[in-house]
Protein backbone atom coordinates (compact mmCIF):
# COMPACT_ATOMS: atom_id res chain seq x y z
CA UNK A 1 0.00 0.00 0.00
CA UNK A 2 1.36 3.31 -1.08
CA UNK A 3 0.79 6.30 1.18
CA UNK A 4 0.96 9.86 -0.04
CA UNK A 5 2.73 12.37 2.09
CA UNK A 6 0.84 15.62 2.43
CA UNK A 7 3.15 18.64 2.70
CA UNK A 8 1.96 21.20 5.23
CA UNK A 9 1.54 24.58 3.67
CA UNK A 10 2.99 27.59 5.49
CA UNK A 11 0.43 29.36 7.64
CA UNK A 12 0.84 32.68 5.86
CA UNK A 13 -0.42 31.19 2.59
CA UNK A 14 -3.83 30.60 4.18
CA UNK A 15 -4.08 34.23 5.26
CA UNK A 16 -4.49 35.52 1.74
CA UNK A 17 -3.26 38.67 0.06
CA UNK A 18 -6.43 40.77 0.65
CA UNK A 19 -6.16 40.23 4.43
CA UNK A 20 -2.51 41.36 4.45
CA UNK A 21 -3.42 44.51 2.53
CA UNK A 22 -6.15 45.26 5.04
CA UNK A 23 -3.71 44.84 7.93
CA UNK A 24 -1.16 47.22 6.35
CA UNK A 25 -3.82 49.85 5.62
CA UNK A 26 -5.13 49.60 9.18
CA UNK A 27 -1.64 50.10 10.63
CA UNK A 28 -0.99 53.15 8.42
CA UNK A 29 -4.33 54.74 9.32
CA UNK A 30 -3.69 54.17 13.02
CA UNK A 31 -0.24 55.76 12.79
CA UNK A 32 -1.58 58.81 10.95
CA UNK A 33 -4.41 59.20 13.45
CA UNK A 34 -1.89 59.17 16.28
CA UNK A 35 0.14 61.91 14.65
CA UNK A 36 -2.97 64.01 14.05
CA UNK A 37 -4.07 63.61 17.65
CA UNK A 38 -0.85 64.95 19.14
CA UNK A 39 0.69 67.55 16.82
CA UNK A 40 3.96 69.12 17.94
CA UNK A 41 3.70 72.82 18.70
CA UNK A 42 5.59 74.92 16.15
CA UNK A 43 6.96 76.95 19.08
CA UNK A 44 9.10 73.94 19.98
CA UNK A 45 11.10 74.33 16.77
CA UNK A 46 14.31 76.38 17.09
CA UNK A 47 13.64 77.68 13.57
CA UNK A 48 10.08 78.85 14.21
CA UNK A 49 9.92 82.44 12.95
CA UNK A 50 7.99 85.18 14.69
CA UNK A 51 4.85 86.58 13.16
CA UNK A 52 5.05 89.96 11.38
CA UNK A 53 4.23 92.75 13.81
CA UNK A 54 5.81 91.01 16.81
CA UNK A 55 7.26 93.25 19.51
CA UNK A 56 9.75 93.09 22.36
CA UNK A 57 8.44 94.56 25.61
CA UNK A 58 10.82 95.71 28.33
CA UNK A 59 9.08 95.73 31.72
CA UNK A 60 11.65 97.73 33.69
CA UNK A 61 14.59 100.03 33.04
CA UNK A 62 17.96 98.42 32.37
CA UNK A 63 21.40 99.91 33.02
CA UNK A 64 24.29 99.15 30.69
CA UNK A 65 27.60 99.55 32.57
CA UNK A 66 30.24 102.02 31.36
CA UNK A 67 32.46 100.72 28.58
CA UNK A 68 29.85 98.28 27.32
CA UNK A 69 27.19 98.28 24.62
CA UNK A 70 25.07 95.38 25.83
CA UNK A 71 23.67 93.65 28.85
CA UNK A 72 23.25 89.88 29.31
CA UNK A 73 20.24 88.01 30.66
CA UNK A 74 19.93 84.39 31.72
CA UNK A 75 17.33 82.53 33.83
CA UNK A 76 15.34 85.73 34.08
CA UNK A 77 18.17 87.74 35.64
CA UNK A 78 20.71 90.32 34.53
CA UNK A 79 24.11 88.65 34.82
CA UNK A 80 27.53 90.31 35.17
CA UNK A 81 29.95 90.42 32.27
CA UNK A 82 31.79 87.15 31.78
CA UNK A 83 29.51 85.05 34.01
CA UNK A 84 27.26 83.64 31.31
CA UNK A 85 26.71 79.89 31.60
CA UNK A 86 27.50 78.63 28.11
CA UNK A 87 25.44 75.47 28.64
CA UNK A 88 22.13 77.30 29.04
CA UNK A 89 20.30 79.63 26.63
CA UNK A 90 20.94 83.34 27.19
CA UNK A 91 20.11 86.68 25.60
CA UNK A 92 21.64 90.12 25.40
CA UNK A 93 20.13 93.43 24.43
CA UNK A 94 22.45 95.85 22.64
CA UNK A 95 22.63 99.57 21.96
CA UNK A 96 24.33 101.22 19.01
CA UNK A 97 27.09 103.17 20.77
CA UNK A 98 29.77 102.25 23.27
CA UNK A 99 29.90 104.77 26.12
CA UNK A 100 32.10 105.37 29.17
CA UNK A 101 28.98 106.35 31.09
CA UNK A 102 25.99 104.32 32.24
CA UNK A 103 23.37 103.98 29.50
CA UNK A 104 19.73 103.50 30.41
CA UNK A 105 17.28 101.49 28.34
CA UNK A 106 13.83 102.66 29.43
CA UNK A 107 10.95 100.24 29.73
CA UNK A 108 8.69 100.24 26.72
CA UNK A 109 7.73 98.55 23.46
CA UNK A 110 10.29 97.77 20.74
CA UNK A 111 8.91 96.61 17.37
CA UNK A 112 10.87 93.69 15.89
CA UNK A 113 11.89 94.75 12.40
CA UNK A 114 13.38 91.43 11.29
CA UNK A 115 14.74 88.15 12.61
CA UNK A 116 18.10 86.62 11.75
CA UNK A 117 19.64 83.19 12.40
CA UNK A 118 23.39 82.63 12.64
CA UNK A 119 26.29 81.17 14.57
CA UNK A 120 29.35 82.39 16.42
CA UNK A 121 32.34 80.75 18.08
CA UNK A 122 32.48 83.28 20.92
CA UNK A 123 30.07 85.69 22.56
CA UNK A 124 31.11 89.32 22.68
CA UNK A 125 30.53 91.44 25.76
CA UNK A 126 31.21 95.06 24.85
CA UNK A 127 34.69 94.96 23.37
CA UNK A 128 35.55 91.75 25.24
CA UNK A 129 35.27 88.36 23.57
CA UNK A 130 34.26 85.61 25.96
CA UNK A 131 36.03 82.35 25.14
CA UNK A 132 35.11 79.48 27.41
CA UNK A 133 36.93 76.53 28.92
CA UNK A 134 37.68 73.89 26.35
CA UNK A 135 38.37 76.45 23.63
CA UNK A 136 36.71 75.77 20.30
CA UNK A 137 37.01 72.02 20.60
CA UNK A 138 34.71 69.74 22.58
CA UNK A 139 34.89 66.01 21.98
CA UNK A 140 37.03 66.54 18.90
CA UNK A 141 34.50 68.76 17.08
CA UNK A 142 34.30 72.47 16.31
CA UNK A 143 31.91 74.12 18.80
CA UNK A 144 29.70 77.16 18.35
CA UNK A 145 26.69 79.06 19.60
CA UNK A 146 23.74 79.20 17.23
CA UNK A 147 21.65 82.30 17.77
CA UNK A 148 18.47 84.11 16.89
CA UNK A 149 18.88 87.86 16.48
CA UNK A 150 15.96 90.27 16.66
CA UNK A 151 16.58 93.66 15.05
CA UNK A 152 14.64 96.41 16.80
CA UNK A 153 13.26 99.71 15.56
CA UNK A 154 12.00 102.21 18.11
CA UNK A 155 11.25 105.87 17.45
CA UNK A 156 11.32 106.59 21.19
CA UNK A 157 14.68 104.85 21.83
CA UNK A 158 16.50 104.60 18.50
CA UNK A 159 19.78 103.72 20.25
CA UNK A 160 18.41 100.27 21.15
CA UNK A 161 19.60 98.18 18.22
CA UNK A 162 18.95 94.45 18.71
CA UNK A 163 18.52 91.46 20.99
CA UNK A 164 20.52 88.28 20.42
CA UNK A 165 19.54 84.97 22.02
CA UNK A 166 21.94 82.03 21.96
CA UNK A 167 21.43 78.32 22.37
CA UNK A 168 23.87 76.17 24.29
CA UNK A 169 27.60 75.94 23.49
CA UNK A 170 27.73 72.73 21.46
CA UNK A 171 29.55 70.89 18.69
CA UNK A 172 28.55 72.38 15.37
CA UNK A 173 26.64 69.29 14.22
CA UNK A 174 24.46 69.36 17.37
CA UNK A 175 24.22 73.09 18.04
CA UNK A 176 20.85 74.76 17.44
CA UNK A 177 19.27 78.14 18.10
CA UNK A 178 17.10 78.51 21.21
CA UNK A 179 13.38 77.88 20.93
CA UNK A 180 10.91 80.61 21.80
CA UNK A 181 10.02 78.91 25.14
CA UNK A 182 13.73 78.75 25.99
CA UNK A 183 14.11 82.44 25.15
CA UNK A 184 11.20 83.29 27.43
CA UNK A 185 12.90 81.41 30.28
CA UNK A 186 16.12 83.34 29.69
CA UNK A 187 14.27 86.68 29.69
CA UNK A 188 12.03 85.89 32.66
CA UNK A 189 9.87 88.83 33.69
CA UNK A 190 12.35 91.43 32.48
CA UNK A 191 11.53 91.20 28.78
CA UNK A 192 8.85 89.45 26.78
CA UNK A 193 8.26 88.73 23.11
CA UNK A 194 4.69 89.25 22.02
CA UNK A 195 3.03 88.10 18.81
CA UNK A 196 -0.46 88.81 17.55
CA UNK A 197 -1.43 85.23 18.46
CA UNK A 198 -0.45 85.91 22.10
CA UNK A 199 -3.26 88.47 22.44
CA UNK A 200 -6.45 86.78 23.72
Amino acid sequence: MVTKSIEAKPQFQRIGVPWIRFLIIALVVTALAGCAASPESPLASPYFELEPGSVLELHRDLEIPPGMARIFLQRGKVIPRGEMNQYEPSCDIEVRDLSQEIQIIRKGIFPIEREQFGREAVAESGGLKLAFSGGLWMGGGFSVFRYRRFWLQSDEQPQVMRMTCRGTWEEIVRARPPTLPEIRIALGEILSIKQDSDVP
